[in-house]
Formats: C-alpha cells, structure tokens, sequence
C-alpha cells in the first residue's frame, strides 16, 4: 500500500504540472504491478484517486511506528526502496566490500566464499539487466579472487545480489552474515556509548561471557544516493536479525 500510495503520489504531482487540475488528475487510471506477502504477482488497474483514498488509513497509522525498533525511526520505517536503475558505483562499493571481507577474513567473508563454492550464477539479475532500466551497468564488475594455471576465479556484483536478495527472503544466520558483509557489525566486549551505533545487542557467547553485536554503517561524503540506499537496507537486515523478524524482498 505504501509503495501503491508512493506512486500515485508522483503521478498526482506531474499530471497536476502538466495543467490538470487535482479532481481531473485523481481520474488518471494506472496499471500497478505487486506482489503479496505470499509472493504472488497481482495486476490490477485503478484511479490515482482510487489508490490514494485507499490507503488514506496509512496516515493515521503513522505514530504506530514510533517505538518500533524496526521502524529504522521512521513512519513505516521497516518498508523501503532501492531504487532503479542500481548505479555503476552502488555495484563497485559492494564489489569493495567483498574485497575487504576476503583480505580483512572477517566473518563476511563467509558470505562470499558460500556464493562461490555453492555456485551462484547471478541468473535472476543477468536477466534484469537487460532492461537498462534496471541497471546502471549492463555487465556485472567483479572482484578476481584467485589466478592459477586453470584460469581465474572471480566473483560478481550478480552472484553476491543472488545471495542478499533471495525471492524468499532473508532470515536467520543469513541475515548476521550479510550484516558482518556490510561492514557495518562489529562484536565487543562492552556496551556501545549512546549516539556511537545505529543499533547494538547483547548475548553470551559460548563461554557465557558477554558480548555486543554493534551495527554502525553511517553515510560517507563520496556516497551517491544509491548507495544510500543499499546500507539503509543493510541498517534494516540487522535490524530484522536482532528482532528475530523476517525480510520480505520484491524486486
């Protein structure tokens, strides 16, 4: 609904600039394209005006989300967007993350080792980057992991997208292992000062000592607005895996 709303809400604002007015824009009829929590495709037609009456409930539902630890401390914060096309350097950044994983052998590193011996081929996204609407780049980069008589094993931005995005969603060890890829989780032996994380948890580890899962991943200068996006949804992976909750993807 939210995503539905979102569009109409664009929609509403370039027909209202190209001389409608606001009754005659709320007319304009849409076909969308969704998928339910079950993962079916639905297709259906309506109204702006449809649409935005519809989910006019969102709006009063909005407080609800203030003390949720999902929320990201935002009104329906644990829904978002990566936005298309994926740039040319949101793909190199995470490219440099597996690189950083694999010389640093941080727990991330696991992650990347699991695509290649497992044998990711990146399909769904080799297919969706057809359409340049999807992608900034119409090849994949890649990160050369090994050289050898044989050859070279490298490894995709496609095969490492097939590991975080999963058609059935992310949930379990999986989402602490993206989460060590991101860069951004780091575990301590004390609790983080206030205002120093985005989010910190704490456990025992197998000796019954305490620990602190710390998520930091905050923005940097040189970041363009796909990136931003990619380690807000990285922010919400960790912040699914310390709630025990799921994360439904759609793309």
């Amino acid at each position: 609904m939210l995503k539905q709303r979102s569009g109409a809400e664009q929609i509403l604002g370039i027909e209202m600039q190209g001389g409608k007015s606001e009754e005659e824009a709320r007319k304009v009829k849409i076909v969308s394209h969704r998928y339910t929590p079950e993962g079916q495709a639905v297709t259906g037609e309506s109204s702006i005006g449809e649409i935005l009456d519809e989910s006019a409930a969102l709006l009063e539902l909005r407080g609800t989300c203030r003390k949720c630890p999902a929320a990201l401390a935002e009104p329906f914060g644990c829904h978002g967007a990566i936005h298309y096309p994926v740039s040319a350097r949101a793909e190199q950044w995470l490219i440099a993350l597996a690189a950083r994983s694999l010389e640093k052998k941080d727990p991330g590193e696991m992650m990347v080792k699991f695509v290649m011996e497992n044998k990711f081929d990146g399909e769904p996204f080799i297919r969706l980057r057809q359409d340049p609407r999807f992608f900034e780049l119409n090849k994949a980069p890649a990160l050369v992991v090994a050289k050898g008589l044989l050859g070279k094993k490298t490894v995709s931005s496609d095969q490492l997208l097939q590991f975080i995005l999963p058609k059935d969603g992310l949930e379990g060890s999986m989402m602490q292992v993206i989460s060590f890829f991101s860069g951004g989780l780091k575990v301590q032996d004390t609790e983080p000062q206030e205002g120093t994380a985005d989010m910190a948890i704490s456990g025992k580890d197998a000796q019954g000592k305490e620990k602190w899962l710390v998520y930091d991943l905050p923005a940097a200068e040189q970041d363009d607005p796909s990136i931003l996006q990619w380690k807000r949804f990285f922010k919400a992976v960790f912040r699914a895996h310390a709630t025990n909750t799921k994360v439904i993807v759609d793309y």
